[in-house]
């Protein structure tokens, strides 16, 4: 069985080193992420091209004024059609 003043000094604790980590370890930390982001971000590009629902929007750097062509890509089959 715990005391009270047990529970209160480990949550006081518990906070103390959550606020020392958040704040002096933030810049560490953002500096540990970019470095890894610059190793496998490279590494991980192809990979993510290849998802469709990470694939850029086709118009998403047009200006509003272009017109977007009239011609659409090939055509894809629906898999549950011949269900």
């Amino acid at each position: 069985m715990h005391y009270p003043s047990d529970v209160l000094a480990g949550m006081v604790i518990g906070w103390a080193a959550a606020m020392l980590v958040t704040h002096l370890g933030a810049s560490w930390i953002d500096r540990l992420v970019s470095l890894l982001s610059r190793i496998s971000d490279p590494l991980l590009k192809p990979i993510w091209d290849r998802i469709p629902s990470r694939a850029p929007a086709p118009y998403s750097r047009r200006l509003e004024t272009e017109r977007p062509p009239t011609t659409r890509g090939p055509a894809v089959a629906d898999p549950l059609a011949s269900i």
